[in-house]
Order: C-alpha cells, then structure tokens, then sequence
C-alpha cells in the first residue's frame, strides 16, 4: 500500500522529521536484490556485473543460506574475540578463513548454498 503512495510512506519512515531506525540488526533477517553489490547490517553482498537475476539471502546466528543464478560473495561481519582462523562450513565443505577488517569473505557457488560458522 505504501509503494502505491510515496508521501505515506516518507510519513512512515520519517515521522516527525526524524528517519526511524534499528539500533542493530534483528537476530535473523531475510535480504533480496538486483543490484550487484549492496551493503546490509554490516554485511557486504556482490555478484558479477551485469547479473540481473533477483538473488536472496537468510542470515540466522551461526548460519547464511544464499539463492543466486551467478556465484555470490558475502563479507560476514566477524568478532575479534572469535577463533582465527574461522572455521565455516559451505555445502559440507570445511574452510578455514582469515579474518580481515572484522570481516570474513565467503564465496558462494550459482545455485543455493548455505554456509555454517563454528567458533
């Protein structure tokens, strides 16, 4: 309803003059997008130029699951009080990864994939 009435959603997102906000992102969130690269809730997402295909995320605690038609790669925020280097499951493949600027870069194949992280 609110995209059909642009000045209603503005009302909504910015009551008072003020941009509502969340202080942090919620426990588990879901993520879809055209676009190639995108930054959401610290995390970054970028497929290959001139990907046009709609791709999709869920991010639960410990686990990302990825729907792409090209590969997808995701810079996952990553505490420095977590073991280095971090273990992350990708469809039951085991990698160890280095944390680099509180980030840890996974690459994701075309298809769906999920990837599981065990501190």
């Amino acid at each position: 309803m609110l995209s059909r009435h642009p000045e209603a959603a503005v009302a909504y997102l910015r009551p008072d003059g003020v941009w509502r906000t969340l202080p942090e992102p919620p426990s588990a969130w879901d993520y879809g997008s055209w676009l190639t690269a995108v930054r959401v809730w610290g995390y970054s997402f970028s497929t290959r130029a001139g990907q046009r295909d709609l791709w999709r995320v869920h991010v639960e605690p410990g686990s990302l699951a990825v729907t792409c038609t090209a590969p997808l790669t995701v810079k996952v925020p990553y505490d420095d009080g977590l073991p280095v280097p971090a273990s992350v499951t990708v469809n039951g493949v085991v990698r160890r990864l280095r944390p680099v600027d509180g980030h840890v870069v996974i690459s994701f194949p075309a298809g769906r994939s999920t990837a599981t992280f065990a501190p």
